[in-house]
């Protein structure tokens, strides 16, 4: 279980308060407060004004929060026992009651005179002297601190509905009454509900913060301190320039969810009806089959596809088999466009919604509808009217999960030979971390199965990042299988192709060289990889002397830029290769495959070297070929 992150009251909690001795801070009762009403606790937010004055006959105030003694009449607000008030304040207050008002006579070490004292000290007190404080507490509440400055707090009034809280780029309606706290001026002018998108800047950045920690339905009063959390002062909410706090009462009459879908702007999706459920855990997020209504638009308004009125057809905008009926088809298949899919695993049963794409991830990767230009962002008006929930694979027994698990792996399988390889990976993906997870309570018998379909998975997943040109992963998938299984023929061959694919030709040539003893069967894989690992060599000897021809005559220093300019493309251009000419290098390197295999103890594939260096060695080879060393 992940640890909680602490509070800001648990974060800024004082140390325990130092004894102290009589005589260090006098209380006398003014006017008593409610009588029977527990006083404020520690973590609480405390609401109060004071009056500082000397102790003898003098009648001047030194500092005061009202009006009347020179004070701005905004009251004191503080988090009892986190570091926010004095010393004296932590041990009276919480003896006091709502409406009381107390005197406090405190000793020098106890007020200013702290070493700890959490307050700019103004000039003209002294730190060295008796002082008398005159507080009355006027309100004390149970809080939560939204902001690490401590400047946005929070108390709930009452509850809201739900778990979701807005984020830009939501829609909100909200109820807001406001003053600026010590002035009768109001925050909000019109006493209609405001509308607006978070992240808008309609409201000073406080207040949308409070909005971002509160549910549908909530009401609570918030308080906002500070010019950077008061900004900006224009918009819905007018906060006069000389203004340092804000005290507003809000309630959150609804909101509407609008996401970037993808991160990156190019994906928004807006809901316009609510559907069933809780978001997301009521979202159709695990691959599942879906059945939805689709209208596709172009930004003139033009219809392309809609499964209500029969418009469109084929893989591309693909129609019911029953007209007017919703279209049915399975996530995690590539069968609509990326950016279709992860809208819909977005919504709830029965939402509907509109999304605007852009033409990445619309129908640029995609079979084109007719009538849809390349390049065109598109929008879809999407109805969820149903999906199939996948089972929780924690509440079947082992042997229903192994089942699921080829289950999924087929359909991975004919993702692969689809040529969808990006989904089939995910598949295979899936069900290896589902596996990682059973072994912990296996037996020996299912251990055993479950071994097997790891093994079986690996492999096929090798063999999906070597067709999406992930080879490094691939050397790493199929290593993973050869750690446990030294001959596993299929992983060195999967390794192997990738190794020839990254330039590594002497690890490619060891493990068909690996492969062929452990399974005499592969002889003719064995020997196409090598005849492809020849060509690649060519390949990249030609490229070399393309590059490196004549370097020695440049001048000083151009050879090392000539040398940082060159790069071993994984993927060189084509080269002539006919069938006739693999059965040609296949028939070359018969004989050297043979004569490895006879000396295979020595570990030496008899290949002529003369010629042939690989790109890993190509220091190695200008060295002794055209250098001095020094």
């Amino acid at each position: 279980m992940e640890d909680e992150v602490p509070s800001y009251q648990e974060k800024k909690k004082r140390k325990p308060l130092r004894e102290i001795p009589p005589g260090g801070v006098l209380k006398a009762v003014i006017r008593g407060g409610q009588d029977g009403v527990p006083g404020p606790r520690e973590g609480q937010q405390v609401i109060l004004h004071y009056v500082v004055r000397r102790p003898d006959d003098t009648p001047a105030v030194l500092e005061s929060t009202r009006k009347e003694f020179g004070g701005t009449g905004t009251p004191r607000r503080f988090l009892l026992g986190n570091e926010q008030s004095l010393w004296a304040w932590e041990f009276a207050v919480p003896s006091m009651r709502k409406g009381e008002i107390a005197m406090l006579k405190v000793q020098p070490e106890y007020h200013y005179g702290d070493k700890q004292c959490p307050w700019s000290r103004p000039e003209h007190i002294p730190s060295d002297e008796q002082l008398l404080f005159e507080i009355e507490l006027l309100d004390y509440m149970d809080v939560k601190v939204l902001t690490e400055d401590g400047n946005v707090v929070k108390q709930v009034l009452s509850e809201g509905d739900g778990w979701e809280n807005p984020r830009p780029p939501y829609e909100v309606t909200v109820q807001a009454r406001g003053v600026v706290s010590g002035m009768d001026t109001a925050v909000f002018p019109a006493s209609e509900p405001l509308e607006f998108a978070m992240g808008s800047s309609k409201v000073p950045r406080g207040l949308e913060t409070a909005l971002q920690n509160m549910l549908v339905k909530e009401k609570a009063r918030v308080w906002v301190a500070g010019p950077e959390q008061l900004e900006p002062r224009g918009g819905a909410a007018a906060v006069p320039a000389g203004a340092d706090e804000i005290d507003c009462t809000l309630e959150l009459l609804s909101m509407n969810q609008v996401r970037d879908v993808m991160g990156d702007g190019e994906i928004t999706k807006r809901r316009l009806v609510h559907g069933e459920g809780d978001f997301p855990m009521d979202c159709p997020l695990e691959d599942s089959t879906l059945a939805v209504h689709v209208t596709g638009r172009l930004p003139d308004g033009t219809v392309f596809w809609d499964t209500h009125g029969s418009v469109g057809g084929g893989e591309s905008a693909p129609l019911p088999e029953v007209a007017g009926q919703p279209y049915e088809f399975a996530t995690g298949e590539g069968l609509v466009p990326e950016g279709l899919e992860s809208s819909i695993r977005l919504m709830l049963k029965g939402e509907r919604a509109i999304i605007h794409s852009s033409a990445k991830y619309a129908y640029d990767k995609f079979p084109r509808p007719g009538g849809v230009p390349e390049g065109s962002p598109v929008v879809w008006e999407v109805e969820l009217v149903s999906f199939e929930k996948v089972r929780n694979w924690t509440d079947l027994d082992m042997d229903a999960v192994l089942q699921e698990t080829v289950k999924t792996r087929e359909q991975g399988n004919r993702l692969f030979k689809q040529g969808k390889f990006k989904f089939a990976k995910e598949k295979y993906l899936k069900i290896l971390r589902q596996l990682k997870r059973l072994q912990m309570g296996a037996t020996a018998e299912q251990a055993e199965a479950i071994a097997s379909q790891r093994v079986a998975l690996q492999l096929n997943l090798a063999a999906v990042h070597h067709k999406m040109e992930e080879y490094a992963e691939a050397v790493k998938v199929a290593s993973e299988v050869l750690s446990e299984d030294p001959g596993n023929a299929k992983a060195l061959f999967r390794r192997a192709q990738a190794y020839t694919m990254t330039g590594d030709f002497e690890e490619a040539e060891r493990d068909y060289r690996d492969m062929l003893a452990a399974d005499p069967s592969t002889d003719a894989d064995a020997k196409a990889g090598v005849a492809k690992i020849r060509r690649r060599e060519q390949e990249y000897r030609a490229k070399a002397k393309q590059q490196f021809g004549g370097m020695l005559k440049k001048r000083p220093g151009a050879l090392s830029d000539q040398i940082e300019r060159f790069a071993v493309d994984p993927k060189p251009g084509p080269a002539a290769s006919t069938a006739a000419q693999e059965r040609e290098d296949a028939a070359e390197v018969e004989g050297e495959i043979s004569r490895e295999t006879q000396t295979r103890s020595e570990g030496l594939l008899e290949t002529d070297r003369r010629g042939s260096w690989p790109w890993p060695n190509l220091f190695r080879s200008l060295r002794n070929r055209f250098c001095t060393i020094l």
